[in-house]
């Protein structure tokens, strides 16, 4: 195999990056040294502690580009199995260029260690090459181990890993879950960051059940790291431990997800869902400020002692660990409220527009939902939706005086999300961008009354349940099929039609899943929600704001 490694040579910075590119693009036809360099196609390359920056790591990007692609009678000139860059002064902008590289290398990439870099995602396009980088990563069928320790990435980091960890296919070979190994410590992983993670542990297989589908380690020094991980107390293949970030709560729900992460890969109980929605009630909803306390737990638990099912049984664990994720989840809606998770935001805004729509009695336009129909789908990011506007003004009357030509129309290019400036994320809430629009969810004195979250710039809904008749809920006897035959939407478009305009009105593409898209409409349409949302009126707005996205199985991502 050939090495091309650079840790012993005295030059850095820039300067070593010139070198590196040099070296690689000599494999190229024409250049000196291509056919001795031919011999052994597989390379190491290994620039650790050299003082490398994005400026200079885009000139190594560009050779690897060039390289990589090639191919002559024997096969590739450059198969790339193992990438260090650990010590060096990368920042999130380097993952972006490095996504490319690692896609043209997903069937020989074997290790890939950025330890100990710059790399925070405190932006929008720090958050965009994040996900680019992890999407790549996801596309690998050999990777034994990632390693991004030292790196101060942040709870926006993790939300995003638990969005593409949610959304790849379990079932193939390739994804961020047949890799054995990720070093997640010293990463800055607080009590919202471990709720993302609590999300993915679960689903992770251990790493003697995923090594036999990668290459083997060299015996060495390579063999032996791998064991320092194994012998992480608490850790078995994701390796988040220490953070010193890391609180009471995070720490509990961590510990709850390795025992489902127990029930599901080493005993025969039934999968655990993670993205399943949470087995607690509103009234059990609780704060860590202590504010309230949790009742008593699930009726399984209280069996136990009376023959029943045991308090450490999977079903009680899965109880605990949806407990432990909704005190977190009330945190984060009290602190940073719906802009501190995209899935929530896009969720009620697309709720929101299914409301105003669905509800209304006024006509609809047909050149507006036959543009959305025939409109091809773009997807949208996550962090393109942190950009967004803020949902926009509803005028205070309901929804049936509403004016058709107050709605948007689609633009003729496609969907696509307005402009959006860099700048860094709220000192005070690291996940949430620094805007001049004040998002907070509230309750509206004006609206209060008809029992529904509202915006400062806009109410969510203003509809009273008795003003517009609704269709009828979904019977438990009916099936999908049957329920959209019998329900009367407007324009008599199928619910699927009306599914996917709301879905690219509100930014819901890439986000949402298509299982959580149709709950958010069939929450819109059933008459009952309004009751129970009103019900809600004497939480706190924390809670209330909880209790629809628990409706809508809208809390944690979802891959149905």
């Amino acid at each position: 195999m050939g090495r091309l490694q650079y840790v012993n040579r005295k030059i850095e910075g820039a300067k070593l990056c010139q070198v590196v590119a040099k070296d690689v693009l000599k494999r190229l036809p024409l250049r000196p040294g291509h056919k001795s360099a031919l011999r052994d196609p597989s390379v190491e390359l290994d620039v650790s502690g050299k003082a490398i920056s994005d400026e200079g790591f885009e000139e190594v990007v560009e050779a690897l580009a060039q390289t990589i692609p090639h191919t002559e009678d024997s096969g590739q000139i450059l198969r790339l199995e193992e990438a260090s860059f650990k010590g060096n002064e990368l920042t999130a902008t380097s993952l972006g260029l490095l996504a490319p590289i690692i896609k043209l290398s997903a069937e020989t990439i074997r290790d890939i260690d950025l330890a100990n870099n710059r790399i925070e995602v405190c932006t929008v396009e720090d958050a965009r090459n994040w996900e680019q980088f992890l999407v790549a990563v996801d596309g690998c069928c050999v990777v034994r181990r990632l390693d991004l320790s030292g790196n101060s990435l942040r709870s926006k980091a993790y939300e995003l890993l638990s969005k593409v960890y949610a959304m790849e296919n379990h079932t193939g070979g390739r994804g961020l879950h047949t890799v054995p190994y990720l070093i997640l410590s010293e990463t800055g992983i607080d009590d919202i960051s471990a709720l993302h993670l609590s999300y993915v542990i679960p689903k992770h297989e251990f790493p003697e059940q995923l090594l036999p589908g990668v290459p083997p380690s060299k015996p060495g020094p390579q063999t032996q790291l791998l064991e320092t991980y194994d012998a992480v107390q608490g850790c078995r293949g994701i390796v988040y431990r220490p953070n010193e970030e890391l609180g009471a709560a995070g720490n509990r729900v961590l510990e709850l997800a390795e025992h489902a992460r127990d029930s599901t890969h080493r005993n025969t109980t039934p999968a655990y869902e993670g993205a399943s929605t949470p087995a607690v009630a509103m009234k059990d909803l609780s704060l860590s400020d202590g504010s309230r306390q949790p009742k008593t737990p699930d009726a399984s638990r209280r069996r136990s002692s009376t023959g029943g099912a045991s308090a450490y049984s999977p079903a009680s664990r899965l109880c605990e660990i949806d407990r432990a994720r909704s005190r977190i989840q009330g945190d984060a809606l009290r602190d940073g409220g719906l802009t501190s998770n995209d899935l929530w935001w896009a969720s009620m805004r697309m709720l929101k527009y299914a409301r105003i729509i669905l509800l209304q009695k006024t006509p609809i336009r047909t050149d507006w939902v036959a543009h959305a129909v025939n409109t091809p789908v773009k997807r949208i990011t996550s962090s393109d939706l942190r950009g967004s506007a803020t949902p926009l003004r509803i005028s205070n009357t309901s929804a049936a005086a509403f004016s058709q030509d107050a709605f948007p129309r689609l633009p003729s290019s496609g969907i696509s999300s307005p402009a959006v400036t860099k700048r860094p994320l709220a000192n005070s809430n690291p996940n949430a961008l620094i805007s001049s629009r004040n998002t907070t969810p509230r309750r509206d004195s004006a609206s209060s009354s008809k029992g529904l979250i509202t915006f400062h710039n806009g109410p969510l809904n203003r509809v009273r349940a008795e003003e517009v008749p609704l269709p009828p809920s979904p019977a438990a006897s009916q099936s999908d099929d049957e329920w959209r035959t019998t329900v009367v939407l407007p324009r008599e478009f199928p619910e699927g039609v009306w599914t996917r305009i709301l879905a690219h009105t509100a930014g819901a593409d890439g986000i949402l899943s298509s299982a959580q898209q149709r709950a958010v409409v069939r929450w819109a349409m059933d008459k009952s929600t309004l009751n129970e949302e009103m019900g809600a009126l004497g939480k706190t707005e924390q809670q209330q704001i909880w209790k629809v996205l628990n409706g809508m199985k809208c809390l944690a991502y979802d891959d149905n």
